[in-house]
């Protein structure tokens, strides 16, 4: 029998949950390699005096063969080569299973290497190999001072132990630690637990100096639509200089909220020179709805930095409203002549809305602009149609035109929105 619930009686959404983070498992026996042991030796004897790089392919392979032979080879490698990348790729793949009895002790050695890149190694080895002292290691690398990776490192592999204690220990050392890479990198250990960072741990990684680790705390509150992520990232859009790394986060999250403040805040930010805030920027924004956020952004049109009406006249493109294709009429007329980059890009936006209205200003453009300006306003005529009658007479006759360089224009625009049809007429 159907029964039908009421709206008011209907369950609320879930809260959302932590997604999960696969996690290697320890003591997991690799597939063999299809390349022969023998193979495997002879090849790794002939890269002997190659460069590193080349190299580590090899080493790999020998450590899924759980071979005796290949154990010594890679213990020789792992002591005496002069290459600190080989030493390393070497220590890691001496973590098989079958090897433990074997290496386990020298793992615990190599755990405490005061080469980064040896130790890290070591570590992994200690979780691959399933080492029974694994747990304690991990903890102890955490309690010590040593570098950011490698602490990082002993958080991850401490958290896909997976037990309450470790979960603790995890959180422990994230509130222990001062100095910022290393608490960032715990952080990230955090996030492979299977319910994520405790949110108090989030709420205070999002009001920390260090960007990288601010980012990766917001994108975590997002994710689970915590109350207060808002309010922390709209504090990190205000503070001085945000550096790339943040600004890409806050365009994800300030976007995503599309509410007025976000917006002005974000419309406020100042990247300098980067080269992917502006596209994530105006991608994020096109889709907002918000009243709110649409009026700051009419308002933005007006804004007195160029790069503000620029971006903030691209998003309205892409909000096909009357009142945005109004305010871009009423503000290209208002636009200063030394500003042809703002110019253009008003255009553009015009010309995405393709109504009537926008066609009178792009004619006018189209004739007497310079330069980009007046590029923008033919290829934007162009994109409208030449269903609409002054449109192909004004291309008919800059086709026809004297000039090459009108001429060219046209045949430009014309090709790009594949015009056929007017070519093959002029021509």
């Amino acid at each position: 029998r159907i029964r039908f619930v009421p709206s008011d009686e209907a369950a609320a959404a879930a809260p959302p949950t932590w997604p999960r983070v696969g996690a290697p498992k320890a003591g997991q026996v690799p597939a063999k390699p299809a390349e022969s042991l023998a193979s495997l030796a002879s090849r790794l004897e002939k890269e002997r005096y190659d460069a590193a790089g080349t190299r580590l392919d090899t080493i790999r392979k020998l450590g899924r063969t759980g071979e005796p032979k290949a154990r010594d080879l890679l213990l020789a490698l792992a002591s005496k080569d002069g290459d600190v990348p080989v030493r390393a790729a070497a220590v890691r793949a001496l973590g098989h299973p079958a090897w433990l009895d074997d290496v386990g002790a020298k793992l615990l050695a190599w755990s405490r290497d005061g080469q980064p890149k040896i130790a890290q190694a070591a570590l992994e080895a200690l979780h691959a190999a399933d080492h029974p002292d694994r747990e304690a290691v991990y903890r102890e690398v955490l309690s010590s001072t040593v570098t950011a990776a490698t602490v990082g490192t002993a958080a991850r592999y401490l958290a896909y132990v997976g037990s309450d204690a470790a979960r603790d220990a995890v959180i422990g050392a994230y509130r222990a630690l001062t100095e910022d890479q290393p608490r960032h990198q715990v952080y990230l250990a955090l996030r492979t637990l299977v319910d994520g960072p405790p949110p108090e741990v989030m709420t205070h990684a999002a009001q920390s100096t260090y960007a990288p680790l601010v980012a990766a705390a917001l994108r975590d509150l997002r994710t689970l639509d915590h109350e207060r992520t808002r309010e922390l990232a709209l504090a990190a859009a205000r503070s001085a200089k945000p550096p790339e790394t943040l600004l890409l986060a806050l365009a994800d999250e300030l976007g995503g909220i599309g509410d007025r403040e976000s917006v002005r805040a974000l419309l406020a930010l100042q990247p300098g020179r980067s080269s992917r805030f502006e596209p994530r920027l105006v991608e994020r924004l096109a889709a907002v709805r918000d009243p709110g956020a649409i009026d700051a952004l009419l308002v933005a049109l007006g804004a007195e930095k160029p790069r503000t009406r620029r971006i903030a006249a691209t998003v309205l493109g892409h909000i096909p409203r009357e009142d945005a294709t109004q305010a871009l009429i009423e503000q290209i007329g208002a636009q200063p002549k030394k500003d042809p980059e703002g110019t253009a890009a008003m255009l553009k936006a015009l010309a995405r809305h393709g109504t009537p209205a926008a066609v009178p200003v792009l004619l006018r453009y189209a004739k007497s602009g310079k330069g980009a300006v007046r590029q923008a306003a033919v290829r934007g005529l162009a994109a409208v149609g030449m269903e609409d009658s002054r449109i192909r007479a004004s291309f008919a006759g800059q086709l026809r035109a004297r000039s090459w360089e009108d001429r060219v224009l046209a045949l430009d625009a014309t090709g790009e929105a594949a015009e056929v049809s007017l070519l093959t007429e002029v021509v």
